[in-house]
């Protein structure tokens, strides 16, 4: 069983529907160093109806490891009764979880000089822990392919998150074909997606068929409904 942790509501930066951006503060844990590109797995204390607990992960984005403060963005879904949950928390409220899992982040002995993100709708949250991990003297391209303007992560926010990089980004429809932008990229930079999977999977299906190896390709997979109740998920 992953040991269950901690943290305290700071602030809901931003509110709709069913949705929220939430600034938290671990509580204990002096220990746990957080990083961009990690994600956690919340623990609702809510039941499904074989009664265990629903769990869902999320990426952390806008970490501070120095205080142990992070964000979560939580989208509204039709049937989402962990973000219902997690959009209903207050500041002073108390989140448990386990956690942070996951390698999407810069690899340690990486040899590319040159990042090229794709994020595909909620996966831009993903992208920004990503890109948080990435020395500050690389050249970014990051491609953000919006399920439509005016959703909780602004234009505005992502720009506020990467000010400190060489960052170039283009803002797309997701009603847009990605391998448009593809076709005359600098085959050894690093790539990494984000976002819903058969996305993903056509861009670096692509990629690999002009030349582009495994090793240059990460991805953080999103899945709206996972369903991450039985505790073998927190490996």
């Amino acid at each position: 069983m992953a040991e269950m942790r901690q943290a305290k509501v700071l602030a809901k930066v931003a509110a709709a529907e069913h949705g929220a951006i939430l600034a938290f503060e671990l509580d204990g844990h002096p220990e746990l160093v957080l990083k961009g590109g990690k994600y956690i797995i919340i623990h609702t204390g809510l039941e499904n109806a074989e009664g265990k607990i629903i769990k869902r992960a999320y990426s952390l984005f806008a970490v501070k490891p120095e205080s142990g403060q992070f964000f979560l963005a939580v989208a509204p879904t039709p049937d989402g009764v962990a973000s219902r949950y997690l959009a209903s928390l207050e500041p002073g409220d108390t989140l448990r979880f386990s956690g942070p899992w996951g390698r999407f982040h810069w690899p340690e002995g990486a040899q590319e000089k040159k990042v090229i993100a794709a994020a595909f709708g909620s996966g831009i949250t993903g992208i920004l822990g990503y890109l948080a991990s990435v020395p500050r003297n690389y050249e970014v391209e990051l491609l953000w392919y919006q399920d439509a303007p005016g959703g909780l992560v602004t234009d505005a926010m992502v720009r506020e998150c990467l000010a400190q990089t060489q960052m170039k980004v283009y803002v797309r429809s997701m009603r847009e074909d990605p391998l448009n932008d593809f076709h005359a990229v600098n085959l050894t930079s690093r790539f990494i997606a984000a976002g819903e999977g058969q996305r993903v999977d056509r861009v670096f299906g692509y990629l690999r068929e002009l030349g582009v190896s495994d090793d240059q390709l990460q991805s953080e997979i999103f899945y709206r409904n996972q369903d991450l109740s039985d505790a073998k998920a927190d490996r």
